[in-house]
């Protein structure tokens, strides 16, 4: 197979949904791609990997759960903002500014 991050989002989805692949093991195809490119480009300035690796399992258990936990995640209200690219609280990942 080609290396994962290499694959078109679109294709990704379709490995996760088909269960060839878990989240998990993406998130780290992908953090493994962010630490060989990343001192070259320094595109990413605070990575929290822990965090994002426990998203990934996260959805592992919620996928293995099927769909009742998908039904009460949705319920949790329409508009639910998914995109946490911008919108994690850096302070508590950085700690005090001096």
């Amino acid at each position: 197979m080609t290396e994962l991050h290499y694959l078109t989002a679109t294709e990704m989805v379709r490995l996760l949904r088909a269960r060839e692949i878990s989240a998990v093991e993406l998130m780290r195809a992908h953090l493994a791609r962010i630490e060989q490119v990343n001192p070259a480009v320094n595109a990413i300035v605070t990575l929290v990997a822990e965090r994002a690796l426990e998203a990934a399992a996260r959805r592992r258990r919620e996928r293995a759960e099927g769909p009742p936990a998908r039904r009460a995640r949705r319920a949790q209200g329409p508009g639910r903002h998914r995109g946490r690219q911008d919108h994690v609280r850096l302070a508590a990942v950085r700690g005090p500014r001096p």
